[in-house]
């Protein structure tokens, strides 16, 4: 990383940890399909943590198919396991699923995440 995205890396983690939240996500790798046995192996969770602002979306971007009553945009640091669609996100004990990520980069390195999540 150049010095100054490491800058703007540690002031966003900063930010995050001081007046976010911390959340865990959960990601399930389906098992692989064997042919022979025409079987799939069991799925396996991994899961990794970052911290996260959560901001509800306003009245206005409202338009019940993408963004619907009830999703949350989530500001997230720049985690070691970048989030992904699909995803699980725990936040104040409720599960979401992670619809979209934005990632803002700087120079080539994440920053932060942008994700809408959903129930």
């Amino acid at each position: 990383m150049s010095t100054f995205s490491d800058q703007m890396a540690a002031v966003s983690l900063g930010l995050l940890t001081q007046f976010g939240e911390a959340v865990t996500f959960t990601r399930t790798t389906e098992g692989a399909y064997n042919p022979a046995t025409a079987a799939t192996g069991s799925s396996s969770d991994s899961t990794f943590t970052g911290f996260s602002v959560p901001i509800d979306y306003d009245n206005n971007e409202l338009d019940g198919s993408l963004i619907q009553q009830g999703d949350v945009r989530l500001f997230v640091n720049a985690t070691s396991t970048p989030p992904d669609v699909g995803d699980q996100v725990a936040l104040d004990s409720v599960n979401y699923r992670v619809l979209s990520v934005r990632k803002y980069a700087i120079n080539s390195d994440n920053v932060l995440y942008e994700l809408q999540v959903r129930i």
